[in-house]
């Protein structure tokens, strides 16, 4: 088993914390975190991440934008706040289907929910 935090860089910055940016489930080299809730309290020795922004396809959504695991995407935000993200690392599994994953600092960044039309491209 395997813990991990995963923070948007603002949420780090206020805590404190050094997070690496780094794909979910990396588990070497992150620093750790006391966690504490209502239930209890864990301690992690590591494992404290940004995660790095990354979209899911299974392998037919793969064919059609012509990508493979690892390879690069960027995410086109049209909006009045919209820009574009680069470097969306493409994780490709049979039991994926297409979703994006960015951290809440990027969606306000390009204004995500007003957006017009969010479109990937190579």
């Amino acid at each position: 088993d395997y813990n991990q935090v995963e923070l948007a860089f603002t949420d780090a910055r206020y805590l404190g914390i050094a997070a690496p940016v780094r794909l979910s489930r990396t588990f070497e080299g992150p620093p750790g975190c006391d966690l504490v809730g209502s239930a209890g309290g864990l301690e992690l020795d590591h494992g404290v991440i940004r995660a790095a922004r990354h979209v899911h396809l299974n392998p037919a959504e793969a064919a059609y934008y012509g990508v493979g695991p690892g390879d690069l995407l960027r995410l086109v935000v049209e909006g009045d706040q919209g820009g574009v993200l680069e470097g969306l690392i493409c994780r490709v599994s049979e039991r994926e289907r297409l979703e994006v994953h960015i951290d809440t600092d990027e969606g306000n960044a390009i204004d995500l929910v007003h957006a017009r039309k969010v479109y990937l491209e190579r």
